[in-house]
Protein backbone atom coordinates (compact mmCIF):
# COMPACT_ATOMS: atom_id res chain seq x y z
CA UNK A 1 0.00 0.00 0.00
CA UNK A 2 1.30 3.59 -1.13
CA UNK A 3 0.67 6.26 1.70
CA UNK A 4 1.12 10.18 0.45
CA UNK A 5 1.61 12.36 2.89
CA UNK A 6 0.67 16.17 1.31
CA UNK A 7 1.42 18.08 3.83
CA UNK A 8 5.23 16.38 4.14
CA UNK A 9 4.89 16.34 -0.14
CA UNK A 10 6.06 12.62 0.88
CA UNK A 11 5.56 8.97 0.09
CA UNK A 12 5.83 5.34 2.22
CA UNK A 13 5.50 2.03 1.73
CA UNK A 14 3.36 -0.40 3.61
CA UNK A 15 4.09 -3.79 3.23
CA UNK A 16 0.87 -6.56 4.35
CA UNK A 17 -0.31 -9.76 3.19
CA UNK A 18 -3.67 -11.96 3.55
CA UNK A 19 -4.11 -14.36 6.76
CA UNK A 20 -3.42 -17.27 5.61
CA UNK A 21 -6.15 -18.71 8.15
CA UNK A 22 -9.12 -17.00 6.94
CA UNK A 23 -11.61 -17.92 4.96
CA UNK A 24 -11.58 -16.97 1.09
CA UNK A 25 -13.75 -14.29 0.12
CA UNK A 26 -16.45 -16.26 -2.42
CA UNK A 27 -18.79 -13.74 -2.73
CA UNK A 28 -19.87 -9.82 -2.00
CA UNK A 29 -21.72 -8.69 0.93
CA UNK A 30 -24.94 -6.68 1.51
CA UNK A 31 -22.88 -3.25 1.78
CA UNK A 32 -26.22 -1.22 3.01
CA UNK A 33 -26.53 -3.88 6.13
CA UNK A 34 -23.15 -4.17 6.65
CA UNK A 35 -23.04 -0.21 7.77
CA UNK A 36 -26.42 -0.42 9.23
CA UNK A 37 -25.33 -3.19 11.82
CA UNK A 38 -26.97 -5.98 12.92
CA UNK A 39 -30.23 -4.86 13.68
CA UNK A 40 -32.61 -4.41 11.18
CA UNK A 41 -33.69 -0.62 10.01
CA UNK A 42 -36.62 0.79 11.87
CA UNK A 43 -40.39 1.57 9.76
CA UNK A 44 -39.68 4.14 7.47
CA UNK A 45 -41.96 6.96 5.90
CA UNK A 46 -41.64 9.03 2.62
CA UNK A 47 -41.96 12.61 2.19
CA UNK A 48 -45.35 12.25 0.30
CA UNK A 49 -46.59 9.92 3.32
CA UNK A 50 -45.79 12.43 5.88
CA UNK A 51 -47.37 15.41 4.06
CA UNK A 52 -50.24 13.53 4.08
CA UNK A 53 -50.16 12.59 7.94
CA UNK A 54 -49.30 16.02 9.02
CA UNK A 55 -52.68 17.35 7.77
CA UNK A 56 -54.62 14.83 9.67
CA UNK A 57 -56.13 15.99 13.03
CA UNK A 58 -53.76 14.32 15.13
CA UNK A 59 -50.21 14.11 13.35
CA UNK A 60 -47.71 12.58 15.03
CA UNK A 61 -44.71 14.06 17.29
CA UNK A 62 -42.09 15.16 14.82
CA UNK A 63 -38.42 14.73 15.94
CA UNK A 64 -35.50 17.03 14.77
CA UNK A 65 -32.45 14.93 16.00
CA UNK A 66 -29.61 17.65 14.11
CA UNK A 67 -27.85 20.40 15.96
CA UNK A 68 -29.15 23.72 16.65
CA UNK A 69 -27.67 25.43 13.67
CA UNK A 70 -29.38 22.85 11.09
CA UNK A 71 -32.90 23.10 12.36
CA UNK A 72 -32.42 27.13 12.45
CA UNK A 73 -31.62 27.18 8.98
CA UNK A 74 -34.67 24.77 7.98
CA UNK A 75 -37.21 22.66 10.00
CA UNK A 76 -40.72 21.32 10.00
CA UNK A 77 -43.18 23.04 11.46
CA UNK A 78 -44.51 22.08 15.16
CA UNK A 79 -41.45 19.60 15.32
CA UNK A 80 -39.60 19.22 18.75
CA UNK A 81 -35.77 19.29 18.96
CA UNK A 82 -33.61 16.80 20.85
CA UNK A 83 -29.95 16.39 19.30
CA UNK A 84 -28.98 12.96 18.24
CA UNK A 85 -25.83 13.71 20.95
CA UNK A 86 -28.16 14.60 23.77
CA UNK A 87 -30.56 12.05 22.80
CA UNK A 88 -27.68 9.00 23.24
CA UNK A 89 -26.30 10.67 26.41
CA UNK A 90 -29.96 9.79 27.84
CA UNK A 91 -32.09 12.86 27.26
CA UNK A 92 -36.14 11.74 28.06
CA UNK A 93 -37.30 9.83 25.42
CA UNK A 94 -40.56 10.70 23.69
CA UNK A 95 -43.46 8.80 24.07
CA UNK A 96 -46.16 7.91 21.28
CA UNK A 97 -45.94 8.06 17.99
CA UNK A 98 -43.01 9.77 16.57
CA UNK A 99 -41.68 10.06 13.47
CA UNK A 100 -37.93 11.17 13.26
CA UNK A 101 -35.82 13.26 10.76
CA UNK A 102 -32.74 14.40 10.26
CA UNK A 103 -30.83 16.12 7.21
CA UNK A 104 -30.68 12.95 5.18
CA UNK A 105 -31.41 9.35 7.57
CA UNK A 106 -28.62 8.34 9.06
CA UNK A 107 -29.22 10.35 12.62
CA UNK A 108 -32.56 9.60 12.60
CA UNK A 109 -32.42 5.94 11.57
CA UNK A 110 -29.94 5.99 14.84
CA UNK A 111 -32.25 7.84 16.78
CA UNK A 112 -35.52 5.89 15.82
CA UNK A 113 -33.59 2.46 16.77
CA UNK A 114 -32.78 4.19 19.93
CA UNK A 115 -36.39 4.99 21.19
CA UNK A 116 -37.31 1.55 20.15
CA UNK A 117 -34.72 0.38 22.27
CA UNK A 118 -35.85 2.54 25.35
CA UNK A 119 -39.48 0.75 24.62
CA UNK A 120 -41.77 3.17 22.03
CA UNK A 121 -42.64 1.27 19.63
CA UNK A 122 -44.34 3.37 17.62
CA UNK A 123 -41.90 4.92 15.74
CA UNK A 124 -40.58 5.90 12.29
CA UNK A 125 -38.15 7.87 10.26
CA UNK A 126 -38.90 10.30 7.50
CA UNK A 127 -36.89 8.65 4.89
CA UNK A 128 -34.66 11.32 2.67
CA UNK A 129 -34.96 13.88 5.79
CA UNK A 130 -35.65 17.34 5.97
CA UNK A 131 -34.20 18.14 2.26
CA UNK A 132 -36.42 15.81 0.88
CA UNK A 133 -39.85 16.64 2.51
CA UNK A 134 -38.51 20.53 1.30
CA UNK A 135 -38.35 19.59 -2.17
CA UNK A 136 -42.28 18.10 -1.61
CA UNK A 137 -43.38 20.37 0.12
CA UNK A 138 -42.09 23.91 1.23
CA UNK A 139 -44.93 25.12 2.99
CA UNK A 140 -44.67 22.28 5.54
CA UNK A 141 -41.09 24.39 7.06
CA UNK A 142 -40.25 27.16 8.31
CA UNK A 143 -36.30 28.60 8.62
CA UNK A 144 -33.95 30.99 7.04
CA UNK A 145 -33.28 28.72 4.41
CA UNK A 146 -37.18 28.30 3.68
Amino acid sequence: MLIYDSLRAGTRELRFSGDPAAQPVTELIDYELFCAGPDPEPPAVAAEELAAILSAEAPPVLLDVRTVAEREQLRIRGSLAVPIDELEAGAAAVLGPVIVYCERDPRSIRAAKLLIARGNTDVQFLRGGVRGLADLAPELLEGSAR
